[in-house]
């Protein structure tokens, strides 16, 4: 349907074609007032709307001017995003993709510990200063050589001192404002976090669903979109860290609405909403999203929102494929002390010499699949090493990753799965959050 429905009367169809849709002035505070849901059903309905809409979309999810905040160059920054794998969380990403604005909220980026060294120079060559916290040396490269002794003593997937799993560090990085007028104001501020493994984990593992979001260099992921953006509910996972009772009020008093109380069912794992009892039934029909079952960051219960793409002249091969894209995690119901199911997200740490990521995934036969690849690509890597001896190769030989193979398996796994020729395989018990699988 390339016009209104015809249906309409004339007068109509002219009044909003010529006065509404076709003037950016008046669609941008319509939609500005309107749900996520609201605007793409909007864009359903003639090639107009559809649009009107994405011309909505590249002023209302501007990435560099959202990143001016923080920096002169933005798209300077999405490049190095993009070269250490450096993702945008909190209550930053979900203020981007919420179309909102908190004048108190800081940018927090989380960064694999083996670039901070990177990530933390470069900050340092824009203009912030390093602002160690009371129990951190004030030698920035110090304070990063505890992180990498706290990485060797992980246990249970928490270092000594943080408790968030899959954290070894948090660095403050100030910065005075550039306005005139802004003498008095508080000085900008990045947290970087630093992840032992992937920030993917991290992320995961936040105290509840709604700030579950992340921005990479060029793509805006929300985990749980229409709970957050279109039902402003916020499913509440218990973690084994400090007290959240803080962070959960905070967004409280923003408009989400926690869901605390758990359905109450038999087995720990609801494997299918028929076993579950009628509670669970009445979650489900208010939102979807929370049902028990194996998710994917870009499945069509997520939300990947494309970004302006990094100008060529910024633009580079690491800027291609980012891990974060395959990311596949569990939302299970266990018991918990007091025998009341609690939200548990189950996953694996992939991580392997021949990749060059460490990635978030849970299906079993997935797993089992990739573990077979990786394994002929080992068998290879032998043989041609034994090749390299025997001429007596002295260079140590500078093999390419595969993460292209993972992915490769990933894709078929899920079209094997959609077109049942494979079923899902969900683990029953586990597995735990910070089971590492080194293939």
């Amino acid at each position: 349907m390339s016009k209104l429905d015809v249906n309409f009367p004339a007068e109509l169809n002219d009044v909003f074609l010529q006065c509404i849709i076709s003037n950016p002035t008046i669609y941008d505070l319509i939609f500005a007032h309107s749900s996520p849901a609201t605007i793409i059903r909007f864009s359903w309905t003639c090639t107009d709307a559809l649009t009107a809409v994405h011309s909505y979309y590249r002023r209302a999810y501007n990435i560099n001017r959202h990143l001016s905040h923080f920096f002169r160059d933005p798209e300077a920054f999405r490049v190095l995003q993009a070269r250490t794998n450096t993702l945008i969380s909190g209550s930053n990403a979900l203020q981007f993709i919420d179309r909102t604005f908190y004048p108190e909220s800081d940018l927090d980026i989380y960064v694999p510990l083996r670039h901070s060294h990177e990530v933390a120079d470069w900050l340092l060559g824009v203009g912030y200063v390093f602002r160690p916290h009371a129990t951190q040396s004030e030698d920035l490269a110090a304070a990063i050589r505890h992180m990498q002794v706290a990485d060797a003593a992980l246990e249970g997937g928490f270092a000594s001192g943080y408790r968030m799993r899959g954290v070894v560090g948090v660095c403050d990085f100030l910065k005075r404002r550039d306005e005139e007028s802004a003498v008095d104001a508080q000085p900008l501020k990045i947290q970087v976090i630093v992840a032992a493994r992937t920030p993917a984990e991290v992320v995961i593992n936040f105290h509840s669903t709604c700030v579950m979001n992340v921005i990479s260099h060029d793509t805006a992921y929300s985990f749980y979109p229409h709970a957050t953006f279109e039902s402003r509910l916020s499913l509440v996972c218990p973690t084994e860290g400090p007290a959240q009772e803080g962070a959960l009020q905070k967004y409280t008093e923003r408009g989400w609405r926690l869901i605390c109380e758990r359905p109450e069912v038999e087995d720990t794992l609801i494997e299918d909403v028929r076993e579950a009892n009628s509670k669970i039934l009445a979650l489900a029909a208010h939102e979807p999203s929370f049902l028990p079952g194996s998710r994917w960051l870009n499945d069509s219960t997520s939300w990947a929102l494309p970004l302006h793409p990094i100008l060529p002249t910024h633009a580079s091969e690491n800027s291609k494929n980012s891990p974060i894209a395959s990311t596949n995690w569990q939302l299970a119901y266990q018991l918990d002390d007091d025998d009341s199911p609690s939200p548990k997200m189950r996953y694996c740490l992939i991580r392997s010499p021949f990749l060059k990521h460490v990635y978030l995934l849970t299906d079993e036969l997935l797993l089992l699949a990739i573990w077979s690849a990786l394994k002929g690509i080992r068998s290879g890597r032998t043989v041609m090493q034994r090749v390299l001896d025997r001429a007596k190769h002295r260079k140590a030989a500078d093999f390419p990753r595969h993460d292209d193979v993972l992915r490769t398996e990933c894709e078929a796994y899920r079209e094997a799965v959609r077109t049942q020729s494979l079923p899902q395989t969900l683990w029953k018990k586990g597995p735990p959050g910070d089971l590492i699988y080194s293939l």
